[in-house]
């Protein structure tokens, strides 16, 4: 039965010293073509003029709803606006950011049209062309309905980072007893959407561009942990440990076992390699605690589909000593398993034994060391090997400048990712 006095939906929005921000997030929101919406705005306790900005908002709109709470983080913030909500769809909103103008109508007609627990769409950045092509096209999904949960929602689709481009509704939140972890500082956005999608009855993903995601402001939570390695990277690994956990505990973990040991070696290791002597050592014993704690009787290492690299790159993980300096990790191992994980070993073997010009114009981009690491990487790849992002853009930039150079003819890059034969160019 229809339910004229129930929102369709309920935004939530974390408010923490955004002052300068908040009246262009407030007013997208308050533009919404659909009309039936209620705005949660939590102030997280902000010490500047945000509180002002919000009374003054609620004043002009009356859906406008201020929450007050003391200083508890993003997570605290979050999941106190989903506690109040009670429309029928959650979505998020961070306080620096926007909504176009439809956003509201197209995430609640999906909701319907496909009976979904999860709706996921596509975000543009702020100011255009900010951020790395790595953020651009992971907020570009494509249109697709997962009935159930596939590990390709996670892995292969662009369905993640970023919660604000979640949608969840609101019964399906209580179903599955979803919340943010208050105990994560920084990735909370991760833990929910390993937590949310195998849950799920039904996500679709859309790519329509619904959010604006203001890049690089001072003094945001991005920002800071930017400048900090190895916080960075503890905060990565917290994140491993709660998502192992809890899929341990909803029983999913052992069938899934070698991905989510590649998954967690892929978020953490290419971060510690690149921390000095005693930040590394430290990292690496924590990761070895925790998937030791995490894989315990499910035993990934055993299955035939997890690879000799991934092996050898648990050894060395498994090496740690429980004290004193630790060996550290090699920059080849790490570089060749990132090569194998991506997929991009053919293309990348194929560029770096082309014309006898090509080496030359890598060097010409590449330090001469990583140059000799990439080259013997790739001779080592199997046409399942891959690069991480910093190698895929170092070799994306010689690939270019190599093809400029006339070095490779008309063979362009999306065909040297392609497998023999090239496909056609109709």
């Amino acid at each position: 039965m229809h339910e004229p006095c129930r929102p369709d939906v309920s935004l939530v929005v974390p408010v923490y010293n955004v002052e300068d921000y908040l009246p262009a997030c407030l007013a997208s929101i308050c533009a919404q073509s659909l009309a039936n919406i209620e705005v949660l705005c939590v102030d997280d306790g902000s010490t500047d003029g945000s509180a002002g900005v919000l009374e003054q908002a609620a004043a002009l709109d009356g859906r406008l709803r201020l929450l007050r709470k003391h200083n508890g983080g993003l997570s605290s913030a979050r999941n106190a606006g989903m506690a109040a909500a009670t429309g029928r769809v959650v979505m998020f909103v961070d306080s620096d950011d926007m909504l176009e103008p439809h956003a509201c109508e197209t995430v609640t007609a999906a909701f319907g049209d496909h009976d979904a627990d999860i709706v996921t769409f596509g975000a543009r950045l702020s100011p255009p062309g900010s951020g790395d092509v790595w953020l651009a096209r992971a907020l570009s999904p494509r249109d697709a309905v997962y009935d159930g949960f596939g590990l390709d929602l996670l892995f292969k689709e662009r369905s993640r980072p970023y919660i604000w481009r979640t949608a969840l509704r609101a019964a399906f939140v209580a179903r599955a007893g979803l919340a943010f972890d208050e105990t994560v500082p920084f990735g909370e956005d991760q833990v929910m959407h390993f937590a949310a999608y195998p849950r799920a009855h039904k996500t679709v993903l859309l790519s329509e561009r619904l959010y604006v995601y203001r890049q690089g402001r001072a003094g945001s939570l991005m920002e800071g942990r930017s400048h900090d390695a190895a916080a960075k990277t503890n905060d990565h690994i917290t994140i491993v440990a709660h998502v192992l956990e809890d899929w341990k505990t909803l029983g999913i973990l052992g069938h899934h076992a070698p991905k989510m040991l590649v998954w967690a070696l892929y978020f953490v290791c290419h971060d510690i390699m690149r921390l000095g002597p005693p930040e590394q050592g430290r990292l690496l014993r924590r990761l070895k605690q925790v998937l030791a704690d995490s894989f315990d009787g499910v035993s990934p290492l055993e299955r035939p589909e997890t690879s000799a690299l991934t092996r050898r790159l648990c050894a060395c993980v498994e090496a740690t000593p429980a004290t004193g300096p630790a060996s550290r990790l090699s920059p080849l191992l790490v570089y060749g398993w990132y090569v194998e994980q991506r997929h991009m070993g053919t293309a990348f073997a194929r560029m770096l034994a082309a014309p006898a010009r090509l080496p030359h114009a890598l060097a010409g981009v590449v330090p001469p060391l990583k140059a000799r690491r990439l080259r013997t990487a790739a001779r080592h790849a199997s046409a399942e090997e891959a690069t991480n992002q910093e190698a895929r853009a170092a070799l994306d930039a010689a690939y270019r400048k190599a093809q400029a150079a006339g070095a490779l003819g008309c063979v362009t890059w999306e065909q040297a990712q392609q497998p023999e034969p090239y496909p056609s160019r109709s």
